[in-house]
């Protein structure tokens, strides 16, 4: 099954990441009940989305998923290989297109 990868720039996390130069005594600080100097940030979601034969992801997943992708292909086409070679070594007969 072949299925269509759609890129969406507007999936985003909005994401708070406090203003400062000590992390840990803004929170400290807005644990107390000071206001604080949040700059809200937008960060690609991690999550691919299917929908009938559609992936929908970020453009900066894509190139993570594509190589995932390419490194199963690999892993699977080595084993296949691997369990190939072994049935031509004990002489029985294997099926090469498929399962």
């Amino acid at each position: 099954m072949m299925f269509r990868i759609i890129e969406d720039s507007s999936l985003v996390d909005m994401v708070t990441v406090p203003n400062s130069r000590s992390p840990a005594r803004a929170e400290r600080r807005r644990k107390r009940g000071f206001p604080q100097c949040v700059k809200i940030v937008a960060r690609p979601k991690q999550e691919i989305f299917m929908f009938e034969d559609k992936l929908i992801m970020h453009p900066s997943i894509v190139s993570q998923f594509k190589e995932a992708c390419q490194r199963k292909a690999g892993e699977e086409a080595k084993q296949r290989r691997d369990e190939l070679a072994a049935a031509v070594y004990k002489g029985s007969v294997v099926n090469i297109f498929g399962p």
